[in-house]
């Protein structure tokens, strides 16, 4: 196997949703050199991130999967189940379950909204988010700032087959994340809080759930890319 089969091969299994650390590591106990497989990754990155970044890139290329919220969902399930099981022992239990299931399909209905209401794309210099239901937030973060980009992929996600994005920034404030708008009017923030359902802006970083492990891992690549096209400035924008 020559340097572009072993090109080849490699993104292969990329688009067949293995890791490139699990890629690496095979590779590495068949034989191959560390700055062959690097140099083959190196020409497999560029040549799909200038063609990626020919056209926007935004969550219409790499989606946010359907079974994000399906995943969310067993949260709720698992919640809805304990409650209802304290009173099963009663006359009650059947008014409980449709009582809970209702709550269920609320619970369902808000991952849907947070999922169709989550929008982000990546220009030149910046990875922008808007996102809400009612309370409408925008943050303009520059590749320049970002200090942190990797994959992540917990237990459940293996299980329905997806990953999420996650991009830190270490400072936590400044620039387009200070003020939320809200029925028309903006506020200026007092800190962020947590999102507990792990999509978008979560205090200093933004996290994109829910995409294929070949997707998420692409977008890193450009992102590495065009912070090495945006070196670090004296700025105080972004997350």
């Amino acid at each position: 196997m020559n340097n572009q089969e072993l090109a080849n091969y490699i993104d292969s299994q990329i688009k067949a949703g293995i890791a490139i650390e699990k890629i690496k590591t095979a590779l590495l106990g068949a034989g191959w050199k560390q700055e062959v497989i690097d140099s083959a990754l190196i020409s497999i990155n560029t040549d799909s991130t200038n063609q990626t970044l020919s056209n926007p890139v935004t969550e219409k290329e790499y989606p946010i999967s359907n079974r994000w919220m399906w995943e969310k969902s067993l949260y709720f399930i698992t919640i809805i189940l304990f409650i209802t099981l304290i009173y099963s022992g009663s006359k009650e239990l059947t008014l409980n379950l449709v009582f809970f299931s209702v709550i269920y399909g609320i619970s369902l209905l808000f991952l849907y909204l947070s999922k169709i209401n989550f929008h982000y794309s990546f220009d030149n210099q910046n990875v922008i988010v808007r996102q809400g239901i009612l309370n409408k937030k925008n943050r303009t973060l520059p590749f320049a700032v970002i200090q942190n980009v990797f994959v992540k992929q917990g237990l459940l996600d293996r299980f329905f087959g997806i990953s999420t994005l996650s991009i830190e920034n270490a400072s936590g404030g400044g620039g387009a994340g200070q003020f939320t708008k809200a029925f028309g009017f903006y506020f200026k923030n007092k800190g962020e809080r947590n999102d507990t359902i792990g999509i978008g802006i979560q205090g200093n970083k933004v996290s994109i759930p829910g995409l294929t492990v070949s997707d998420a891992e692409k977008l890193k690549e450009i992102i590495l890319m065009k912070i090495k096209e945006n070196p670090h400035a004296d700025t105080t924008s972004g997350i």
